[in-house]
């Protein structure tokens, strides 16, 4: 399989509207509360990113997450800072 380069920024999925409420029981929901919803990527240097969902850099708005995440090496997404 050919190379790749990482992308530097993947954008979330964004919530729907639908005609009925959405149920199931192999799902688990969370409530969106007021807060950021943020994207970490790794470069190909393995070096973290946090993005906003649009795409703006969030490292220097959360220096303590941004120094949490550097030390993980898996990534998360997370609603509430």
């Amino acid at each position: 399989m050919p190379k790749k380069n990482f992308p530097t920024f993947v954008p979330p999925m964004m919530a729907d509207s639908a005609k009925a409420p959405f149920d199931a029981p192999d799902w688990i929901f969370e409530i969106k509360l007021n807060g950021y919803r943020a994207i970490m990527v790794f470069d190909s240097a393995g070096k973290p990113h946090l993005w906003s969902q649009n795409g703006l850099a969030l490292e220097a708005k959360f220096p303590a997450v941004a120094t949490a995440v550097s030390k993980l090496k898996a990534a998360l997404d997370h609603s509430r800072w």
